[in-house]
């Protein structure tokens, strides 16, 4: 009798869920309403629960419950909802959204019930780590208060990648993005708000403004250094040289000299800075000295530069003429002989004789 009782006791606890797992064969294979037990009656060192199973046909027969009043109608337990016991119901629940720790619990015979559910971890923002007052907006699906993502909002869309050249991010900005995408000033773009002095300048279009585009002309042009002056200048810069004079002739006023130029110019070899004065030298062939009396006679004459005459002689007749005007009578005896050096040197005041040795002509004396 004990041992029938003890097991009678044992499949109540385990189909009442007190004990194991009420879904064990034995305990669904009819329908059946489990219920929690009133009370606990000890008998023999045993602790008995108060349990009755009713057969589903049984209709009329009332479960014994000791609140009094929730008495269930045998065989009704398939229209329970999960809720009724606590759980969550497959129908009422969103498994995109919500990780449960089972999913086969069957609290009665037929019902299947979820238990232990929560969001899925990826819903992990809300207000208290995604600030709203920076920019961030909670976005994607959510669940239980919860999003799947805490993002800017969609006004910061600018970042150098979309914002760039003549452009710049501005503005607000929100997780490294901008809500403006504004004109650069000129100064980024290496030109000016205005045109330079100077500079050769050209108005363009930048980041939605007018800034203008400005070169040195003089750049990169070589200046020539002119000891007498720069020729010309570039075009299109007139403060260097392109090319030089290459003397100092158009600064010099040159002498125009009646007896010829004594010095011309060291910077300007065409004209001349002083004139020569007269020269009172004779022409080839005639002498400033008159001829002598008998000896010679003037075949012609000329007035030199200083005004003075130059005498061309000629021996008279009966002498002979040995250059250069010398005239002598001739002679047969050597100049040693009578006394004389041979000499070609110029007339002196003794005698003139002709020496005819040695083939030529000289003069002693």
């Amino acid at each position: 009798m004990k041992k029938s009782a003890e097991k009678i006791i044992l499949f109540g606890l385990i189909c009442a869920g007190w004990i194991g797992s009420a879904d064990s064969a034995f305990c669904t294979t009819p329908t059946h309403t489990s219920l929690e037990p009133s009370s606990l009656i000890s008998g023999d060192g045993y602790q008995l629960a108060k349990t009755w199973f009713l057969p589903d046909w049984q209709s009329d027969t009332r479960s014994y419950n000791t609140d009094g009043g929730n008495n269930d109608n045998g065989g009704g337990d398939v229209d329970k909802t999960c809720e009724t016991y606590g759980f969550v119901s497959p129908e009422s629940l969103d498994l995109g959204l919500y990780d449960c720790s089972e999913d086969e619990l069957r609290p009665v015979y037929g019902l299947l019930c979820y238990t232990d559910c929560a969001c899925k971890s990826k819903f992990q923002y809300n207000t208290s780590n995604c600030d709203t007052s920076a920019g961030y907006v909670l976005s994607g699906s959510s669940c239980d208060g919860k999003y799947e993502s805490c993002a800017c909002r969609e006004e910061f869309q600018y970042t150098s990648s979309n914002c760039s050249g003549e452009y710049r991010p501005a503005g607000e900005s929100c997780g490294g993005k901008y809500n403006k995408c504004e004109g650069r000033p000129c100064s980024d773009g290496g030109l000016y708000d205005s045109e330079q002095s100077g500079l050769v300048c050209s108005a363009k279009s930048y980041g939605g403004k007018t800034c203008y585009s400005c070169y040195d002309p003089c750049d990169g042009l070589v200046s020539k250094s002119c000891p007498y002056g720069c020729e010309k200048t570039y075009d299109q810069c007139s403060e260097k040289c392109e090319s030089c004079y290459e003397d100092n002739c158009r600064n010099r006023n040159g002498l125009s000299c009646q007896y010829g130029c004594q010095n011309y110019y060291a910077d300007c070899a065409s004209k001349c800075e002083y004139c020569r004065a007269c020269s009172n030298s004779c022409e080839t062939g005639y002498s400033l000295t008159a001829c002598s009396g008998s000896e010679q006679t003037a075949a012609d004459t000329k007035v030199n530069q200083c005004g003075n005459i130059c005498y061309k002689c000629q021996c008279q007749t009966g002498y002979v003429d040995l250059d250069s005007y010398w005239c002598a009578l001739p002679q047969t005896t050597d100049c040693n002989a009578l006394g004389y050096n041979k000499t070609d040197s110029a007339c002196t005041d003794k005698s003139k004789i002709l020496c005819p040795f040695d083939n030529s002509k000289f003069a002693c004396f």
